[in-house]
């Protein structure tokens, strides 16, 4: 179970397969179409929506044409969608809860430092500290 969720994550960390994900719930569905939205080559596009068709996450839809080839497109599977949604639920819930652990730092430290149990130097290390925490808690942090 633990190498199967290790495979979906490795593969959903890539930015384009986000979005390739994101242009799957706004309905474009076929390749050539997400290509040109991401500006992506489509041979990148189409190694993306065969990995995540195989791991469950994306369905391969036939659909006739003209031409007589059938053609391909693709949509988020009913599982596909409701693991996004409880990731999304589930990353929502940890981020809410740590945020809410970083300011009660940060109001701890106010505190401490207003009762003068720490020095200013020693409350500006740990707030810069904690507020570049929060950074890459949202997302714009760097980890250096």
């Amino acid at each position: 179970m633990r190498e199967r969720s290790a495979a979906i994550m490795k593969h959903m960390s890539s930015e384009t397969c986000n979005k390739i994900l994101q242009s799957l719930r706004e309905e474009l569905d076929h390749p050539d179409d997400i290509s040109k939205k991401l500006k992506v080559v489509r041979q990148t596009v189409d190694w993306h929506l065969l990995r995540l068709s195989a791991l469950g996450i994306v369905d391969r839809i036939p659909i006739s044409s003209l031409s007589g080839r059938p053609k391909i497109i693709y949509r988020l599977s009913k599982d596909g969608e409701n693991m996004i949604d409880t990731i999304d639920d589930a990353v929502f819930k940890h981020y809410s809860k740590i945020k809410k652990a970083y300011q009660d730092d940060i109001k701890d430290l106010d505190m401490k430092l207003a009762m003068g149990q720490i020095s200013e130097d020693a409350y500006k290390e740990k707030i810069k500290k904690t507020e570049k925490d929060l950074g890459i808690l949202n997302g714009s942090g760097s980890t250096k």
